[in-house]
C-alpha cells in the first residue's frame, strides 16, 4: 500500500511540475496546451450531474462552469457565461432551426408551447403577436392587443395597434392597422380596414368596414369612410352588383343602360326590366317614406297603411293631404273618400249624403263656392266632347242614363274606357266585371312589359307533412292561368316556424305548383289555410 501511494505521489508531482496532468492507461504525456489531458478508448469523463433546481442553486457560479442537467427539461450540458446558464443544445434535437428543418411531420412537429402559456412572437425584441388559447385571444402586429388582460375573451386583432387599448372587452374583431384602437371595454365590435374604428371606447356591436370607417353608435353598421370623420377626406359610395357606384347606395340587378349625371344622389336602384322596392312589416303596422330636415322629422311623406291604403303628407304636418283607399278610391284633404275621387275643401260636410258608387265628389265646407255639376234628362246621355277646328268629336266623356261614364278617343260614342255604376272600370268593354277589367293587353310603368291578364284567387290548401330537411310539392288549380304566367303566392296566416315557400310556378295550364321546404330536423304538417294566389300573363 505504501508503495502504491508513493508511486501516485511521484506521478502527481511530476505532472504538477510540468503544469499539465495526463490521465491515461498508455503512459503518454499530457498535451502541453492542456492543463488536464484525459485519454481513453473505453471510458469517458463524467462531470457533475444535477437537476435544474440544483444547478440554479449554485452560489456565484464561475464563468465557464460546466454541469450536466438531468431534469426536468433542457437535458444536457449547461455552462455559465458569467451572466446566465446556457444550454449546449444538441444539433440533432427536435428544435426549430433558423435555417429551416427537414423531415417534419405535422402529426408531431409544431411551433408552439407544450405548457398552458400563450405563444408570443417578437421582432427585434418588440412584441409582434400573441396567440392565447386560454382566453381565445389572437393578435398579430406591433402593439396589437397589448393591454388585453385575463378578463378579455374571444378577440382577434390583425394589424399594428389593432385593439391596442382593449382591456376587458369580448368578441372584438379588428383587421387593419389601428383598427378598433379606441375600444377598451366594449364588446362584439368589428372593424375592417386602416383606422376603422368605433366612436367611443365602450360601444358594443358596432361594425365599421373600409379605411377610416367609423361607427358612432352601438348596434350600428357603417360601410366606408365619411368625409371629415375619423380623418377621412372623402365619402364612400356603396355598390351592390356594380363596381362603380354613382350614389351613396347604388344597387344594380342588371344594367339599365347609361345613367344621366345627376349630382347629390343618395340612392340608385337599377334594373333592365320591371323592378320593385318592397317594404315589409307586420300586418297591423304602417310603413312609409319621409322627407325631413334638421328641424322636423316629417316634412313630407308617403305612408303605406296597415289596411293597404296610401297617405300622402305635406306641409310639415301629420295630416293626410291625399289618401288612396285600398279599393282605389282617392281622397284629397279627405281620409275617408266616398267615391273614386273625393275632393274636400275645409273637410267633409257634416251629415253629408254621398251618392253610392260615385266616381268623383267635390265638396266645399264653407270656403267660398266650388261646384262642378252636369244635369240632363234621366233617359239621355250627357257627353263632353273634345274637338278641333275640323271636328267636333276628337274625344269624349259620356254620362249614360244608367249612371255610367264612357270615354271615347278618336271619334264619337265608341267607349275606350267605361266606368259602370257598380264602380267597375272597363277598357274596351262596357260590361266590366271588376274594378279594372281590360279587354285586351295592358302595360304598367315606363319599363313595363305588355301583358294580357292578371289572375287572382283564394284557395284553401292542405299541404300535408313536409319531411325533415326536405321538400314537398303541392299542385293548386288556378283557372285560365297559362304556363308563361308569373306567379305570386301569399298565405293568409303565418306558416309554422321552419316551413318556407321555396318557389311557385305554373306547372301546366290551369295549375300552380308550390314547393314547400322544411328547414328543421323534424317533419311538419302545416294546417290547412287560405292562400292568395296571383298570376300575371
Amino acid at each position: 500500500m505504501k508503495y502504491i501511494f508513493s508511486l501516485f505521489l511521484l506521478f502527481f508531482c511530476n505532472k504538477a511540475i510540468s503544469q499539465s496532468l495526463s490521465i491515461n492507461t498508455d503512459g503518454s504525456t499530457a498535451n502541453t496546451s492542456a492543463l488536464l489531458d484525459v485519454k481513453s478508448t473505453t471510458k469517458g469523463l463524467l462531470l457533475p450531474r444535477m437537476t435544474k433546481a440544483q444547478k440554479n442553486a449554485i452560489t456565484t457560479p464561475a464563468t465557464g462552469l460546466l454541469v450536466y442537467q438531468t431534469s426536468p427539461d433542457s437535458v444536457g450540458f449547461h455552462y455559465y457565461n458569467g451572466t446566465t446558464w446556457l444550454w449546449l443544445n444538441p444539433l440533432e434535437s427536435n428544435d426549430w432551426k433558423t435555417t429551416g428543418n427537414v423531415g417534419t411531420d405535422t402529426a408531431v412537429n409544431f411551433i408552439g408551447t407544450t405548457d398552458n402559456e400563450p405563444l408570443r412572437f417578437k421582432q427585434s425584441n418588440i412584441r409582434m403577436g400573441q396567440l392565447d388559447i386560454n382566453n381565445a385571444n389572437y393578435y398579430f402586429g406591433k402593439g396589437a392587443g397589448v393591454k388585453s388582460n385575463s378578463s378579455a375573451f374571444r378577440s382577434v386583432g390583425f394589424g399594428d395597434s389593432s385593439l391596442a387599448n382593449a382591456t376587458s372587452g369580448d368578441n372584438n374583431t379588428a383587421i387593419g392597422s389601428n383598427a378598433l384602437n379606441i375600444i377598451t371595454s366594449g364588446s362584439n365590435n368589428t372593424a375592417i380596414g386602416y383606422l376603422s374604428d368605433a366612436g367611443s371606447a365602450t360601444l358594443s356591436n358596432t361594425t365599421a368596414i373600409g379605411a377610416f370607417a367609423q361607427a358612432d353608435a352601438s348596434n350600428s353598421l357603417v360601410l366606408g369612410s365619411i368625409n371629415s370623420v375619423n380623418g377621412a377626406t372623402a365619402n364612400v359610395n356603396v355598390g351592390i352588383g356594380i363596381s362603380s357606384p354613382k350614389a351613396s347606395l347604388h344597387v344594380r340587378k342588371a344594367s339599365s343602360g347609361s345613367i344621366a349625371s345627376i349630382s347629390n344622389r343618395t340612392l340608385v336602384i337599377e334594373d333592365s326590366t320591371t323592378s320593385y322596392v318592397q317594404l315589409l312589416n307586420p300586418n297591423d303596422e304602417q310603413t312609409g317614406i319621409f322627407s325631413g330636415n334638421t328641424s322636423t322629422l316629417q316634412r313630407s311623406g308617403i305612408l303605406f297603411n296597415a289596411d293597404s291604403s296610401i297617405s300622402l303628407r305635406t306641409g310639415n304636418s301629420s295630416t293626410n293631404r291625399v289618401f288612396v283607399e285600398r279599393t282605389g278610391q282617392v281622397g284629397i284633404a279627405n281620409s275617408a273618400p266616398e267615391a273614386q275621387l273625393h275632393v274636400s275643401f275645409g273637410g267633409k260636410l257634416p251629415n253629408a249624403k254621398y251618392a253610392g258608387n260615385g266616381t268623383a265628389i267635390f265638396e266645399n265646407n264653407g270656403i267660398g263656392s266650388a261646384r262642378i255639376q252636369f244635369m240632363n234628362l234621366s233617359t239621355t246621355d250627357f257627353t263632353i266632347f273634345s274637338g278641333t277646328d275640323s271636328t267636333f268629336s276628337r274625344s269624349s266623356i259620356t254620362f249614360t242614363p244608367d249612371s255610367a261614364i264612357g270615354f271615347g278617343a278618336g271619334g264619337c260614342c265608341d267607349y275606350d274606357l267605361f266606368v259602370a255604376k257598380n264602380d267597375f272600370v272597363g277598357i274596351n268593354t262596357t260590361t266590366p266585371v271588376a274594378h279594372l277589367d281590360d279587354n285586351g293587353t295592358f302595360k304598367l310603368g315606363t319599363n313595363g312589359t305588355i301583358n294580357s291578364a292578371l289572375i287572382q284567387d283564394v284557395v284553401n290548401v292542405n299541404v300535408g307533412s313536409v319531411p325533415a330537411n326536405g321538400e314537398l310539392d303541392v299542385i293548386v288549380p288556378l283557372a285560365n292561368v297559362a304556363t308563361t304566367a308569373a306567379v305570386s303566392v301569399s298565405p293568409s296566416a303565418d306558416l309554422p316556424s321552419g316551413i318556407i315557400i321555396a318557389w311557385a310556378r305554373v306547372s301546366s295550364s290551369g295549375n300552380i305548383k308550390i314547393r314547400y321546404r322544411n328547414l328543421t330536423g323534424g317533419a311538419i304538417d302545416p294546417a290547412a289555410i287560405n292562400y292568395y294566389i296571383s298570376a300575371v300573363q
